[in-house]
This record gives structure tokens, sequence and C-alpha cells, in this order.
């Protein structure tokens, strides 16, 4: 059979599965601007040179972070991640 286009994908699926979908995208978008603004925000406050601190912890957190994740995923890799839906 020809593959679905989008409109005749969304018109299959339960419109509870659709608006999740779209309030999951539109939360993921709320995020990335409050974010940004938080961001902003702090360094108009701090001054950039205490931002560059802040960020340079952050971003070792955050790998090591994804360090541990990756590893255990190696770990136990029979154990694949199930979605909470």
């Amino acid at each position: 059979s020809a593959p679905l286009t989008s409109l005749q994908s969304v018109a299959q699926r339960p419109i509870l599965a659709v608006m999740r979908t779209f309030l999951r995208r539109q939360a993921t978008h709320f995020m990335w601007g409050f974010t940004l603004a938080l961001v902003g925000t702090v360094a108009w406050d701090l001054g950039l040179d205490k931002l560059g601190r802040y960020a340079a912890i952050s971003a070792a957190v955050g790998v090591v972070v994804a360090a541990g994740v990756f590893f255990l995923e190696r770990r136990f890799p029979d154990k694949p991640a199930t979605p909470q839906d």
C-alpha cells in the first residue's frame, strides 16, 4: 500500500493521541523559550564573566550525566527504557 501522508496519518489516529503529541511539542517550545529568556536575564543580572563560569560548571555536569547514562545503557543493554505514556 502507498505510504500515508501526514494528514491521513493524523486522521487515522485517535484525537487524544494527536492532542498529546501537539501539547508535548508546545510544552517543548515553551521550555526552550523559557530557558533562553532565563539565561538572558541571568546573563544581564550577573554579567558575562560569572555566566561563563556557571555555563562551564553546567556543561561539566551535563557531560557527567550523559556519560553515566551511556555507560548504564551499555551495562544493561537488555533492559530498554519504556515510555510511560
